[in-house]
């Protein structure tokens, strides 16, 4: 039954991140009524799109949080730490979101290889065993994808009990900081030749 919850809180999870690169693309090319707007901030698109991603993940997390209850008995306190961990997990996504719907505007062919990139970084993230199954030799390997070490914090402090690691959610905290930062000032940086294009 762990396995079954593990699986559905990797999903819910990854939902929100797969829903970034899914939708980015092509979010200012379908708004582009908007853009010759000056008074309208397009940078606040990927915000509600993200925000709008978001509610729905915690809405799937209804379903969870009962299954948890009615087979486990109880919810641990760690999984208070869900908090912390979607910090960076939506920075990383407002973060791709800027950048890839600011790219979508002057590369479109992007929407169209969403699809494969995101079926790649499903099968890479951890979701459907726990990071313990791979070689030890090999790990370091999947800790470089911020999705997996997320997934796998989430899974662990709701499913299993267990804490996260301090350092390395403090780390993924700060990297995704530092991609979110990146990627709005792209995203501000190119904006104004958006109505040129479109």
């Amino acid at each position: 039954m762990q396995f079954v919850l593990g699986l559905f809180c990797g999903m819910l999870v990854w939902e929100l991140i797969a829903s970034a690169f899914a939708g980015a693309p092509m979010l200012i090319v379908h708004n582009a009524n908007l853009v010759t707007k000056v008074i309208f901030p397009l940078e606040i698109l990927p915000i509600a799109m993200i925000l709008s991603a978001l509610v729905h993940t915690l809405i799937g997390f209804t379903p969870l949080l009962l299954l948890i209850i009615i087979s486990q008995g109880t919810i641990s306190l760690s999984a208070l730490t869900l908090i912390l961990i979607f910090v960076p997990v939506v920075l990383y996504c407002l973060g791709l979101t800027w950048m890839l719907s600011a790219l979508g505007v002057f590369l479109r062919d992007i929407g169209a290889a969403m699809p494969a990139i995101i079926t790649v970084l499903m099968f890479a993230s951890a979701i459907f065993f726990p990071m313990t199954a791979i070689p030890q030799a090999w790990r370091w390997v999947m800790m470089l994808n911020p999705g997996a070490v997320l997934i796998s914090m989430a899974r662990n402090a709701l499913v299993f009990g267990a804490l996260p690691h301090w350092g390395t959610l403090a780390l993924q905290i700060l990297i995704s900081f530092f991609v979110a930062t990146i990627g709005y000032a792209f995203f501000m940086k190119v904006k104004s030749a958006f109505a040129d294009v479109l």
